[in-house]
């Protein structure tokens, strides 16, 4: 799945955070060339030019994210099922890597792709780096319908991809761009939140089907009761209270937040989803405020707070009979 606008410590399994500056391998990627007849002969070149395990990522990431399109139309086409006859186990394995190698060629050529083919790219790319990674497949949390529902269908896939030891989380997908919501069309737009995010961050819009990659001390029922977080909430130094994305009220009650920030607040404004104009909070200028904000007529409505004019965090409202 595409965005759009709007710890444990396992013995095996451990994810460090990496705060290196990247400028240097991002701009030697951007001179590569932006098509490649196999994905082998990329990383022939990523291996040329780069001896770390976290270069080697970033390298693969950048140029993945940079070049490889969003395929809207194919991410709402209907699925094809492929039908496979084999004998034995060995002949099961063979087709199914036939079928990914014809993923990941088709991919290469056409440009586009959605979540699992960037999935799969990836982690091809890093198997010809030497780098150890995983193809990650779970739910992802994009639309306020998703508040307050438990985990269900995959809906969305990433990596997990081995550094210097340690596991750490990558979405390519979402680091290469979004899709207007009413043109559908994809635009590039560069994103290194989404390359060895902090497990913490990365949680708030993924779970995994296999929770071995979680990498934090949650469950199903922590990622429903999460708020809908924007990527700007997950990228800033600012904390919103409540923190449970379902908010129970009566009628005319008044309603506290409040919004704490490393740095003082130059705007605080907020928006029911019925609602054409948001409403902007007077006298803003400290690094926390709490404020009211008097509930809505409706049985349900989802109410959005932006912090310095960005989209910060949307709840949903349920009204108390």
């Amino acid at each position: 799945m595409i965005k759009s606008f709007v710890l444990a410590l396992f013995s095996l399994f451990t994810v460090v955070g990496f705060s290196q500056n990247y400028a240097r391998v991002d701009s030697i990627v951007r001179n590569y060339k932006k098509s490649y007849a196999t994905p082998k002969k990329l990383a022939i070149q990523i291996n040329y030019d780069f001896a770390s395990d976290a270069h080697k990522a970033r390298a693969i990431y950048t140029w993945m994210a940079d070049n490889i399109a969003y395929d809207y139309k194919k991410s709402i086409s209907k699925k094809k099922y492929i039908r496979l006859s084999y004998k034995t186990t060995e002949q099961k394995y063979k087709k199914l890597s036939k079928l990914d190698d014809e993923k990941i060629q088709q991919t290469f050529k056409r440009k586009k792709g959605i979540c699992g083919d960037y999935a799969i790219v990836f982690h091809r790319l890093c198997q010809y780096c030497g780098l150890e990674c995983k193809i990650v497949s779970g739910t992802s949390k994009v639309e306020n319908s998703r508040i307050g529902k438990k985990p269900g269908r995959t809906d969305h896939a990433w990596n997990a991809v081995k550094i210097n030891g340690h596991w750490n989380l990558v979405d390519v997908t979402w680091g290469a761009g979004y899709v207007d919501p009413e043109s559908r069309e994809f635009t590039f737009r560069y994103e290194d939140f989404y390359f060895c995010t902090p497990p913490e961050k990365f949680f708030l819009k993924h779970y995994p089907k296999d929770t071995t990659f979680l990498y934090v001390t949650k469950s199903k029922e922590d990622f429903a009761n999460l708020p809908l977080y924007s990527e700007s909430y997950m990228k800033d130094n600012v904390s919103i209270w409540p923190n449970t994305g379902i908010i129970n009220f009566k009628e005319n009650e008044e309603l506290t937040f409040k919004v704490s920030s490393s740095e003082n607040l130059n705007s605080l404004a907020y928006v029911f989803n019925k609602d054409k104009y948001t409403v902007r909070l007077p006298n803003v200028v400290n690094k926390e405020e709490v404020f009211k904000i008097t509930s809505p007529n409706k049985t349900i409505s989802y109410l959005t707070i932006f912090v310095n004019g960005n989209v910060m965090v949307t709840y949903k409202l349920i009204k108390s009979r």
